[in-house]
């Protein structure tokens, strides 16, 4: 009886993940609770392999096929979610950087004594060896200890910063840093006073090259982990987490509208193209998938592990993307783990064109 129950549920989990499978290629905009649906994918995902591990041990050993073949077909969001990959050969010629920087920590429940982690992400972005810096939750100010335009332009000669809020000569916006010249430079601006926007810059690699590199930071999960982690389990708790999963549905609405806008900008391009930033959004949904049609991730490419970028109370969570041209190479992805200054592990890649 027991085994039948199984053999049950293992195929009723095969088809339901089946049906799952196809939630991303909906837009949110027109099925609004498909962003909530896609959230079960890596949870269908390691309920398959649990049962492929059941079904290995019991009879009958070939209803192990049945989850294995489901996994089979979602064979791409296993990609998405691990990797595992050697470096390319061959001589990179861009390195790029992409971090949300928090705004440098300015604010003050982030700000620390002699402002030392202000100071200490200015200066790791500064030093950082990449060609191209970019920069979301971008934070400029005149004061002395934030002037981190100046700074950073100390590596980097060329930059594109674009404030989208101005408080008291304190900018917030974004920011694309460059060690060779920026030939033309624009944005995507989705709202008025608000840090979620694209920018791009056109960047001349050498006299024959030139390539448009875009600093994404789309629209936030507007989710308080920390709150939702210390909150104990009760009838509140759960109102936090129906509010939460309320304000990602609406949130995956307006990224949806987002990445049709940068898709439809990128296929006018002219250029190779790279694509960095914070999709604030994990890699199974509606902006994933879009930008996956047209370009291809670092991270599958290149990239080893989960790919977590987010260390916040949300565990294994990969928001923060490098996508770039299918007809480039990437020779190598890094996820910077050593950097504890933002709530966002700064990432990087190698790439060819």
């Amino acid at each position: 009886m027991k085994s039948k129950f199984t053999a049950f549920l293992s195929v009723f989990v095969a088809i339901a993940s089946l049906g799952v499978y196809l939630l991303p290629d909906l837009k949110p905009v027109e099925y609004p609770l498909v962003s909530l649906g896609v959230l079960l994918i890596p949870v269908l995902l390691i309920i398959q392999v649990v049962f492929i591990i059941i079904w290995l041990f019991r009879q009958p050993r070939w209803m192990a096929l049945v989850p294995f073949c489901s996994l089979l077909i979602g064979i791409k969001y296993i990609d998405r979610s691990f990797s595992f990959s050697v470096p390319s050969q061959g001589q990179a010629e861009l390195n790029v950087l992409s971090c949300n920087v928090r705004i440098f920590n300015v604010y003050d429940h982030l700000r620390d004594k002699n402002y030392e982690s202000t100071n200490g992400m200015i200066n790791w972005v500064r030093n950082h060896p990449a060609d191209v810096a970019c920069l979301q939750e971008y934070y400029n100010s005149p004061n002395k200890n934030f002037q981190s335009e100046r700074r950073i332009k100390e590596k980097f000669k060329y930059s594109f910063a674009t404030p989208f809020l101005e408080i008291k000569n304190q900018q917030f916006g974004m920011a694309i840093f460059s060690k060779h010249p920026i030939v033309n430079k624009g944005e995507l601006q989705f709202r008025e006073k608000s840090n979620n926007q694209v920018i791009f810059a056109d960047i001349r690699l050498s006299p024959s090259k030139i390539i448009r590199v875009y600093n994404i930071h789309l629209q936030s999960m507007a989710i308080d982990d920390a709150q939702l982690a210390n909150t104990a389990m009760s009838s509140s708790y759960f109102d936090k987490v129906i509010k939460s999963l309320v304000r990602y549905k609406n949130g995956c609405i307006q990224r949806s509208r987002q990445v049709d806008a940068l898709t439809r900008h990128i296929a006018k391009c002219p250029y190779p193209v790279v694509v960095c930033g914070d999709l604030n959004e994990p890699p199974y949904g509606y902006v994933y998938e879009q930008l996956s049609e047209v370009l291809d991730n670092t991270f599958q490419q290149a990239g080893n592990g989960f790919g977590v970028t987010y260390h916040g109370k949300i565990p294994l969570l990969r928001i923060d993307n490098i996508f770039t041209s299918k007809e480039s190479t990437v020779h190598q992805f890094t996820i910077h783990n050593e950097n504890l200054y933002s709530d966002h592990y700064p990432i990087s890649a190698q790439l060819s064109f």
